[in-house]
């Protein structure tokens, strides 16, 4: 065999070996890039998404339940009209009452057959007995009474006569001392009134007194 080449031939192998030497070497550079793009890890993209906590669910609006009053309707209270009235005032005396019988010109007619009209009457004025300041003294507190401390209000009821002196006296409501009652009997006794009158005219009546002892 031989081993030795011509020049010219060699020179003519020269651009065949250098095309072979670059595919080659493309060859082993696409290897490379993909060994590396298998070797390399697989990116996982994870999307962040913010969370927001829900809006809480919106109440149910509260139902209004309407209530019928059953009771009766209240009405307006109209208060009834005001009535003023006098009390009836009474003299604490004693009268006499006398009914006249009528007499036989009331029931006398006229010709033409008319009633004639009775005379009028008005019924009598009573004046009650009252006593005369200047002419009643104070009566005296018993000693006893005074040294016991002893107080109270008495009520007495005086009979009057015509002439304004005391007739009789009673006592209606004591004032808790024995000796208190007596002592205002005989102080107030000596008192002299103005008599009662009935129209003008002097008469016996009722009078009523009461006599406060104390001490201070």
């Amino acid at each position: 065999m031989d081993f030795h080449t011509h020049p010219h031939q060699a020179k003519s192998k020269l651009p065949s070996l250098a095309v072979a030497v670059g595919a080659h070497a493309i060859l082993l550079w696409v290897a490379m890039q993909a060994v590396h793009v298998i070797n390399r890890p697989d990116r996982h993209i994870v999307d962040i998404v913010q969370l927001t906590e829900p809006e809480p669910p919106t109440p149910p609006e509260p139902k209004i339940e309407q209530r019928v009053d059953k009771t009766m309707p209240v009405q307006d209270f109209i208060p009834p009209p005001e009535i003023s009235t006098q009390p009836t005032t009474t003299n604490d005396v004693i009268t006499t009452v006398t009914n006249a019988a009528p007499s036989k010109r009331d029931f006398e007619r006229t010709e033409g057959g008319e009633n004639v009209t009775p005379p009028t009457t008005h019924a009598p004025i009573h004046i009650a007995a009252n006593v005369d300041a200047k002419a009643c003294d104070k009566p005296e507190y018993p000693a006893n009474s005074l040294r016991a401390g002893e107080e109270g209000t008495v009520h007495l009821a005086m009979l009057i006569g015509t002439d304004g002196h005391v007739m009789e006296t009673k006592v209606e409501k004591t004032s808790g001392s024995r000796a208190l009652d007596k002592a205002a009997i005989q102080g107030l006794s000596l008192c002299k009134f103005k008599p009662g009158t009935v129209d003008g005219v002097p008469e016996k009546s009722w009078a009523k007194l009461q006599y406060v002892w104390s001490i201070n």
